[in-house]
């Protein structure tokens, strides 16, 4: 088992994209992985690892903490699925959507 807590600290989109793709690469070869990860560029590469066929989607997993602000801060948790394009079925609110508000704050 293998934990990684932001692996994208200091690294260059594009760098963040291939860690991605190399946690992956490590997981389609045996190794659990379990990373905490903020970057959307991380997650995107394991997209694309799944869509590449570079590991299947079973052997992915998402789990996205928050806290509800409408039931009092409770703790929950949503578990979006990948699909075998490296789509994702739900994107809960707060979810790599930083990129979205800054871009309706510029329009």
């Amino acid at each position: 088992m293998i934990l990684l807590e932001n692996p994208e600290a200091h690294i260059h989109p594009a760098g963040q994209r291939m860690l991605g793709e190399l946690i992956a690469a490590a997981g389609a070869g045996g190794a659990q992985i379990i990373v905490e990860t903020h970057s959307d560029h991380v997650i995107n590469g394991i997209r694309l690892a799944v869509k590449n066929g570079k590991i299947a989607k079973e052997q992915t997993r998402i789990f996205f903490f928050y806290k509800d602000i409408q039931e009092g801060y409770e703790h929950k948790m949503a578990c979006p699925e990948m699909d075998e394009d490296g789509r994702i079925d739900i994107w809960p609110e707060g979810f790599l959507d930083e990129w979205d508000h800054a871009l309706m704050e510029l329009l």
